[in-house]
């Protein structure tokens, strides 16, 4: 069956955003996406999701939002004076001249801003448990109200052709005699 369900956990400083999403299949196929440090937890969070969602192609989408008092990154300051004086040089070297955006352009070079290495809290992960179960459960119930629509549309077209079979029984004898 197909399905979603949601769940969001406000942590010291961050919010966690937890999405988990369903597809038709006859097995459990589990893919998760999150950020690094939660790693760990993925075999943990498999068999929390297959022990409520049973089958399905189940997809797993957890981010994290920091607050406005943390911050996930910092600045490499020897990479950053090293690209600026590599590109002083060479603008020199070419007799241009290096603007003011020069450091913006080197804020975006990928060594420059290094993403700090996050640890899990222990108490952080049981809170983002229960989120994801929460989520899970919300997803189960999605499942549920949707066979139940589709039980009640099966026994609708069962009645509308049980009816018009009744309907069409005196144009049988006619239907052999034409064929």
């Amino acid at each position: 069956m197909t399905g979603f369900g949601k769940a969001v956990v406000e942590l010291n400083n961050k919010t966690v955003h937890i999405e988990v999403r369903s597809v038709n299949s006859k097995n459990f196929d589990f893919y998760a996406r999150m950020p690094q440090h939660l790693r760990e937890k993925e075999p943990e969070m498999r068999k929390l999701a297959q022990s409520i969602l049973n089958r399905g192609k189940v997809e797993i989408n957890l981010s994290e939002t920091q607050g406005e008092l943390s911050s996930s990154v910092s600045i490499n300051t020897v990479a950053l004076k090293k690209h600026f004086e590599s590109i002083n040089t060479v603008a020199k070297d070419l007799g241009l001249n290096a603007d003011a955006d020069l450091l913006g352009s080197i804020m975006r070079i990928p060594d420059v801003l290094v993403p700090e290495q996050m640890e899990l809290d222990p108490e952080e992960w049981e809170q983002i448990k229960v989120a994801f179960n929460e989520a899970c459960l919300s997803m189960d119930e999605f499942r549920k109200r949707e066979g139940a629509a589709l039980k009640t549309d099966f026994e609708t077209s069962t009645n509308h052709i049980r009816t018009y079979q009744k309907e069409i029984k005196p144009y049988e004898g006619e239907r052999i005699h034409h064929i």
